[in-house]
C-alpha cells in the first residue's frame, strides 16, 4: 500500500514525513499535519498516550452574499465551516472550526487531557483564493493541521507579555478588520488570510510578547514597497523556533538585528496601507531545530493565552477541572473542580456537573459511572453569586453496556436540561447564559398562582428503575413555597413541580429537589429550582433580542457574524444563524417575562432573512404549544396569543425541518388586550 506524507510539529517545531508518529508533550504547543489515515500518538506528561487517526475533512460555506465564489467584493462577507473527523482513543469525533463570526475565537477542544485545536483543513483553499494582496500564504501540503498540548500545560512555558494593549481579555470578531479578517479568511468574503488582523489606532504600542533575538522588517516603504512587514524570532530551549510577525507597522523603535527583551516596545502599529480600518496584521509560525521551513499557526492560539493570564491577573471567576483519561463503563470516574475560583466580587462559590449522558451533581468533587460506551462531553459550571463561567472536557468510555439501571433526570421544555453535543465548543470569554438542571421560574408579588414544571426520571444504563423515592426538598431562600411530587410511577416516572409566590417577598429564592433510585447507579440525582418574585411589572410591549439574558441558543451551533460592511445588521446591531443547516435539536429560544394578556407576537423587521427562507417555530402560550411554519417573506406575524402572567411562555425559533438561512435576531411581542 503507498505510504501517506505526515507533517508533524513536536513542540512547535519541525514536520516530520510519517504515516504512524509519536509525539511527546513539551513546554510549548504541537503542531501538525495529517493525510486521511495518518496517525499520531500524542504522549502526556502523565506517560498516557492519545490516538489521533484522521478519517475525513471538509469544508463548505454557512452564509455568503458573494455574487461569485472567490471573487471579491467591496461588501464581501463569508462564513464558512471546516471540519476534521477524528478517532480519538478509538472514538469518532468531530472537529469543527467556524471562521468569520464571534464562534471562530473558540475555546480549545479537551480530549482525555489533551488540549487540541483544529488549525486548518485543506479543503477550504476550494471556497477562498489564495493570493491576499497578492502573495499565496494559506496553502497547505496535507489535508488537516492541528495543534495541541498537555492541558496541565500554557502555550508557553513562561507567561507572555502583551503583544499589544489589550482592552479587554478576549478578542471581539467585529475587531477583526471588517469583521472578515481572522486566520484563513475570509477577507473581502473571497481570500484566504495567513494572518489575523486586530483594529486598532494607529500608533498602538507594540511589545515583544516573548525574547527576541533577531528582527527586521522584510518588506518596507524605505525599499520601496507598500507596507511595513515586520518579522521577530524566538528561540526554544530545545532549539524549535518561533516567527512572529506584524504587519502594517507605522514605526520601528529598535534597530534591526538587536535583541529585544520580552515586553519591551519595539515598535508603533497600524500606520501604513492600513485600508479601511487602522489594524495590526499577525502572523504565527514554528520551525523545528535543523528545519529549513517555518509552519503556519492561528495567531489565536497566543491570544487565548494571554486572555488567560489577563483574567487570572484581573482575578475574574474560573472553572478549572483536573485532567480527564479514558474510562471503561462501570467504573466509578471522580472528578475534581481544584484551581477553580471566585471572581474578585464573588461571594459563594457553586459547582454545577453535567456529564454527557443525563447524569447531574453539584458537588464539588464528584464521582459518576458511564453505563454506556462513547465520548462524553464533561461539563463545569461555577457561579459565584455574581458571574457565571464554565469549562468543558471530553472522555472516552470503553466496554460493553452494563445491564444496571442508571439513574437520569430530563425536562423536556427546560433550556438548563438540554444536553450538549460532543462537538460543541464555547466562544471565548462569553459566559452561559443558565446554570444546568435549574428550572428557573418568574412570579409577581402576592401572586397566588402555582408554577408547573415536569421532571422525568429517565434510565441511562440496562434493565429497568425501581419506583423513585418521595422526592426531598433543600430550601436555600424561605420556605415552603415548593412542591415536589411523583405523580407517575415506574416505567414512565414523572415528578410534578408546583412553585407558589403567595408568601414571598420580592427575591430569588433557590431550593434543590433530590430524587433517588434503590439499587440504580448514579442515585441520587438533584436538581435545582430558582423563583424570583418581582414586585414590578413589564411594560405592556416587550422585545426580545438575541443579545439578552432572555435568549438562549443551544450551545456551540448558532453563529454571530459581525460583517461590518453588510447593510443590514439585525435588530440591535447582530443576530444568530443556523448557516442553512436544518440540523435537530438545535433552538433558539426567547422567554419574556410578560403581563398577563393576549399579545400579537411577531419577528422583528430588522432581522435579514433571505428570500424563500422557510423554519419552523414553537410558541408556548396558555393554549399550550403550538408549531407554525414561518415565511418572513411573506409575514413577520406569527399571530395573536394569550399569556400568563410572568415567564411561562415562550418563542422558540428550530433548525430542523428549515429551508435556507435562518435568523433567530428578536421577538416582538405587543399587547392588544387584558
Amino acid at each position: 500500500m503507498p505510504s501517506r506524507t505526515l507533517l508533524l510539529l513536536a513542540a512547535a517545531s519541525f514536520l516530520l514525513p510519517a504515516a504512524d508518529l509519536t509525539l511527546a508533550a513539551r513546554d510549548t504547543v504541537s503542531g501538525f499535519e495529517m493525510n486521511r489515515g495518518d496517525t499520531v500518538r500524542f504522549r502526556l506528561r502523565n506517560g498516557q498516550v492519545r490516538t489521533l487517526v484522521l478519517e475525513e475533512t471538509s469544508a463548505r460555506v454557512l452564509l455568503t452574499n458573494l455574487r461569485q465564489l472567490r471573487a471579491k467584493q467591496r461588501d464581501g462577507g463569508t462564513l464558512y465551516e471546516m471540519r476534521a473527523r477524528v478517532r480519538v482513543d478509538g472514538h469518532p469525533l468531530d472537529l469543527v472550526r467556524y471562521v468569520g463570526s464571534q464562534e471562530t475565537f473558540a475555546v480549545p477542544y479537551v480530549i482525555n487531557g489533551m488540549r487540541l485545536w483544529l488549525d486548518a483543513v485543506r479543503d477550504a483553499l476550494s471556497l477562498m483564493s489564495d493570493d491576499h494582496g497578492g502573495v499565496a500564504g494559506c496553502a497547505m501540503s496535507n489535508q488537516a493541521r492541528f495543534a495541541a498540548n498537555d492541558l496541565l500545560d500554557a502555550v508557553t512555558p513562561r507567561p507572555l507579555h502583551p503583544w499589544y494593549p489589550m482592552k479587554q481579555p478576549f478578542l471581539d470578531i467585529a475587531s477583526c478588520y471588517n469583521g472578515d479578517d481572522p486566520y484563513f479568511g475570509a477577507f473581502e468574503g473571497a481570500e484566504c488570510h495567513a494572518g489575523l488582523d486586530l483594529n486598532m489606532p494607529m500608533g498602538s504600542p507594540l511589545w515583544a510578547p516573548v525574547d527576541i533575538e533577531d528582527h527586521y522588517l522584510f518588506n518596507s516603504l524605505a525599499a520601496g514597497d507598500n507596507n511595513n512587514r515586520w518579522r521577530g524570532f524566538h528561540t526554544w530551549p530545545d532549539g524549535g523556533q518561533w516567527t512572529l510577525q506584524v504587519h502594517h507597522i507605522a514605526s520601528l523603535l529598535v534597530p534591526e538585528h538587536r535583541p529585544i527583551p520580552a515586553g519591551a516596545h519595539y515598535a508603533a502599529a497600524a500606520g501604513v496601507w492600513v485600508g479601511s480600518h487602522e489594524h495590526s496584521h499577525f502572523v504565527f509560525k514554528v520551525r523545528a531545530p535543523g528545519a529549513s521551513n517555518a509552519m503556519l499557526l492561528d495567531p489565536w492560539i497566543l491570544f487565548w493565552q494571554l486572555c488567560e493570564q489577563e483574567r487570572a491577573t484581573a482575578g475574574e471567576i474560573r472553572a478549572a477541572m483536573a485532567p480527564l483519561s479514558p474510562a471503561r463503563t462501570g467504573d466509578t470516574v471522580h472528578f475534581s473542580s481544584g484551581g477553580s475560583r471566585q471572581g474578585r466580587w464573588g461571594v459563594r462559590l457553586v459547582t454545577s456537573w453535567t456529564f454527557g449522558d443525563g447524569g447531574f451533581s453539584l458537588e464539588p468533587n464528584p464521582a459518576h459511572t458511564f453505563a454506556r460506551p462513547g465520548i462524553y462531553p464533561v461539563t463545569l459550571t461555577i457561579w459565584d453569586g455574581v458571574d457565571r463561567t464554565a469549562s468543558t472536557q471530553l472522555i472516552t468510555i470503553d466496554g460493553a453496556p452494563l445491564t444496571r439501571p442508571s439513574l437520569a433526570l430530563q425536562a423536556r421544555e427546560e433550556p438548563g436540561f438540554v444536553e450538549r453535543t460532543v462537538e460543541a465548543r464555547d466562544s471565548y470569554g462569553i459566559p452561559p447564559s443558565l446554570d444546568p438542571h435549574t428550572i428557573r421560574m418568574v412570579a409577581r408579588l402576592g401572586e397566588d398562582v402555582a408554577r408547573i414544571r415536569e421532571i422525568l426520571a429517565v434510565n441511562a444504563g440496562g434493565g429497568a428503575l425501581a419506583t423513585l423515592d418521595a422526592p426531598r426538598i433543600r430550601y436555600e431562600g424561605g420556605s415552603g413555597w415548593l412542591d415536589a411530587a411523583l405523580e407517575e410511577k415506574a416505567p414512565r416516572q414523572r415528578i410534578a413541580i408546583r412553585a407558589n409566590p403567595k408568601r414571598l417577598t420580592p427575591g430569588y429564592y433557590p431550593a434543590t429537589v433530590t430524587v433517588g433510585c434503590a439499587g440504580c447507579l448514579n442515585s441520587p440525582q438533584q436538581f435545582r429550582v430558582v423563583l424570583e418574585v418581582k414586585q414590578s411589572r413589564p411594560p405592556a410591549d416587550i422585545t426580545v433580542d438575541d443579545g439578552g439574558s432572555q435568549f438562549y441558543a443551544t450551545p456551540g451551533f448558532w453563529l454571530t457574524p459581525r460583517f461590518y460592511r453588510w447593510t443590514q445588521k439585525g435588530f440591535g446591531g447582530g443576530y444568530r444563524t443556523n448557516g442553512g443547516r436544518a440540523e435537530s435539536g438545535q433552538f433558539a429560544r426567547f422567554t419574556p417575562d410578560l403581563r398577563a394578556g393576549t399579545y400579537e407576537v411577531s419577528l422583528a423587521a430588522e432581522t435579514p432573512f433571505q428570500p424563500g427562507a422557510a423554519f419552523l417555530v414553537k410558541v408556548r402560550s396558555r393554549a399550550g404549544l403550538q408549531t407554525i411554519r414561518m415565511n418572513p417573506d411573506r409575514s413577520r406575524v406569527l399571530g395573536t396569543f394569550s399569556f400568563s402572567e410572568g415567564g411561562d411562555g415562550y418563542v422558540e425559533i428550530l433548525a430542523d425541518g428549515s429551508k435556507g438561512q435562518v435568523f433567530a435576531d428578536a421577538v416582538h411581542f405587543h399587547r392588544v388586550s387584558d
